[in-house]
């Protein structure tokens, strides 16, 4: 403390008592005031319990050190009438005003110890309390601003290590609406929320504000309320519909209306309406079973914890905000599922978007798995929830209402006019039918785009009813070629040809064809001379149909032009092309056989005698010099092939045992000529 100079008489004029309550030592009395008269300073200290407060009592002094060299710094001396003072710690002291003796406060309290229940201790400071927030605990002074008695509110900072920081702001109640909360902080009422042009209106004590936050009640309880009618929507009215499943929770008090100043916690149909800022009734749909305020949200305005309005499934009868499900997608709706709704009463809400409210069964129904995000998915099978039906393509899943042709059809976002366009459900993407198409689009290439499910409904654009398939059919005559008529041999492929008929490429019609003993698709029979080659776009010889197919005649080409241009398939075997140069169809016995080891040439050409393919030519022919001996050799008439090269004369023959042609020059072009042989044979 600081020593005094000298030990001053009572400052005050002769005669003059400023405090005649005042019964210690009137030289201690307000020093502070006195040596800032004198600039001569003694030690200041807080005189307690002397029958009036020491204005000393009033400076500052919290976690100011006892040895501080403030000259206003002073000791507290709590005397109560007793000979010898007794010093006490000021930094948790204050000593009331209205019967100036010492008290001690909560050692929770950072601030000031005079400014502790001011109104309770009389300690006024001017004829006037103040509210203190951040000081470490509630003020009971704070009870008077709820209760609007005291015109300022004083914001303190809190003490950081122990060093007082000061003033941090002083705010008037009256035009902010700043409290106190239970736990002490500042908490400001409804002027400093982000709509200052509603909530200025509010007329209802600061304190019944958004209490949630602030931790006060007005209510009997104790619960917090949802205060409608003050004006301005109430925040603690988010809040509203737990009532719904705790009446004890919240409560609803009503300002105004036929129920002005009622509590209505005993009807759980009765909601505050946030748009009309008035207390009412759910009477419109008797079967609802959820909280009222849950109906109509965003008619009414009345959201709740996730500030836009939701689609509260599962609730007994359709909610009204279920039809505007679209807006989910941009987050301007939420979905709430089953009776208990929200996810602090034991509902869940759809953050995925992988559920919507079926509208006729008013239960969450999660869409297929595939389905994606890019469509909503209350469009999935709008056609069961009695709504418009649209076919929505492009969603990753089959939407059950493109089964139904009178829907619209969606390719996005945006319906398609688009002639000849239908949604694929192999693909699931919008397809178009080529020009000059003349069937339903659905039909065209099914093999690739998949096959329409069952279809409900009519189309007049349509040239045929749309009969259930099960399998890709091949569509004869309707324009254009059908690419699943490529396919039409196969198994699992259905024609829209009749009996004894398959649809002709070379002039896409159903045509008749009788060939007795064949046994394979009539499509396959003599290629060549209908173009329909199938699905690998080359004549075939079929081999093994029971009867000889004209094709191959021409069977030779696999080994003079390569398998690439022409295609042999046994059907006893396999219905796939094979790639073996050694095998050719034997015209007697129709299967396939392969030409012996060694042979170097068209495996047809080996002893066509025995096997009579001999191709468009009238008989066999003696094929020479192509690695060993052929059989149709040993003929008397014969035609002789000398390699690739043909001779009609009798005076060239085939040595069995080289086996070449026995000519100098004949065996001069067979050896140019088994050298091509070998070459090509390399080569493929």
């Amino acid at each position: 403390m600081i020593a005094a100079v000298q030990a001053q008489p009572n400052c005050f004029s002769p005669g003059v008592n400023p405090a005649p309550l005042y019964v210690c030592d009137q030289n201690k009395y307000n020093e502070a005031e006195c040596e800032a008269q004198t600039t001569v300073f003694a030690d200041i200290d807080c005189d307690c319990g002397c029958g009036e407060i020491d204005p000393d009592c009033y400076l500052p002094r919290r976690f100011l050190p006892v040895d501080n060299d403030d000259p206003y710094a002073r000791r507290m001396l709590c005397s109560g009438f007793a000979p010898q003072p007794v010093e006490i710690d000021p930094r948790y002291y204050q000593c009331r005003q209205d019967d100036a003796s010492c008290f001690l406060v909560p050692l929770e309290w950072t601030c000031e110890p005079q400014w502790y229940d001011q109104v309770g201790s009389g300690s006024l400071i001017g004829g006037e309390a103040a509210c203190h927030c951040g000081c470490g605990l509630y003020d009971p002074d704070c009870d008077q601003v709820r209760d609007g008695d005291i015109a300022s509110v004083s914001v303190f900072a809190e003490y950081i290590n122990g060093t007082y920081n000061g003033w941090v702001d002083n705010v008037n109640q009256h035009d902010t609406g700043a409290i106190c909360n239970a736990e002490g902080n500042l908490h400001y009422g409804p002027f400093r929320q982000p709509l200052p042009d509603t909530t200025a209106l509010w007329s209802c004590p600061n304190s019944w504000y958004n209490e949630v936050e602030s931790g006060f009640s007005h209510a009997d309880n104790n619960a917090p309320s949802c205060d409608c009618g003050c004006g301005a929507p109430d925040p603690d009215c988010i809040f509203e519909h737990e009532r719904f499943f705790d009446p004890n929770s919240i409560n609803l008090y009503c300002r105004r209306g036929a129920q002005q100043g009622f509590k209505w916690n005993d009807n759980p149909r009765s909601f505050c309406n946030a748009k009309s800022d008035v207390c009412q009734l759910l009477t419109e749909v008797p079967d609802w079973i959820c909280p009222a305020r849950w109906y109509g949200e965003k008619r009414h305005e009345s959201y709740g914890t996730n500030g836009i309005p939701d689609c509260n499934c599962g609730c007994g009868a359709l909610d009204s905000d279920c039809v505007a499900q679209t807006t989910r997608q941009t987050g301007e709706m939420g979905l709430l599922c089953s009776a208990d709704g929200r996810e602090d009463n034991k509902g869940f809400e759809d953050a995925s978007l992988t559920y919507y409210c079926h509208r006729v069964t008013n239960e969450c129904v999660q869409t297929p798995t595939n389905w994606n995000l890019i469509c909503p998915p209350h469009f999935y099978d709008e056609g069961a929830q009695n709504i418009e039906t649209v076919c929505d393509c492009n969603c990753g899943e089959w939407d059950t209402d493109c089964n139904n042709l009178t829907a619209s059809l969606y390719c996005s976002d945006e319906p398609s006019n688009l002639e000849r366009t239908w949604c694929s459900p192999k693909t699931l993407s919008c397809r178009q039918a080529p020009e000059g198409w003349f069937g339903h689009p659905m039909y065209y290439n099914e093999w690739e785009y998949g096959v329409p499910p069952a279809q409900n409904g009519s189309d007049s654009n349509a040239r045929q009813a749309l009969p259930t398939r099960q399998n890709p059919t091949c569509d004869c005559d309707q324009g254009i070629w059908d690419p699943d008529c490529d396919y039409q041999a196969l198994d699992g492929v259905d024609t829209t040809c009749g009996a004894n008929q398959f649809c002709s490429k070379r002039t896409n019609t159903c045509e008749t064809l009788v060939v007795p003993g064949w046994t394979c698709h009539l499509s396959l029979y003599n290629e060549l001379d209908t173009d329909t080659f199938g699905t690998n776009g080359l004549p075939d010889c079929d081999c093994g149909c029971g009867v000889y197919d004209p094709d191959c005649v021409r069977q030779d080409r696999r080994f003079i032009q390569g398998t690439d241009s022409f295609g042999l398939v046994c059907h006893e075997i396999s219905l796939e092309n094979t790639f073996d140069r050694r095998t050719f169809c034997n015209f007697s016995s129709t299967p396939c056989h392969d030409a012996p080891a060694g042979w170097l040439g068209a495996p047809s050409w080996f002893d066509e005698l025995s096997s009579r393919s001999w191709g468009n030519r009238n008989e066999p022919s003696c094929n020479c010099g192509l690695g060993i001996w052929d059989p149709d050799c040993r003929l008397i008439e014969h035609e002789l092939r000398c390699g690739v090269e043909a001779s009609r004369t009798r005076q060239v023959a085939c040595d069995p045992e080289l086996p070449l042609c026995n000519s100098a020059v004949r065996m001069t072009v067979s050896l140019v000529a088994l050298v091509l042989s070998l070459a090509f044979a390399l080569l493929y």
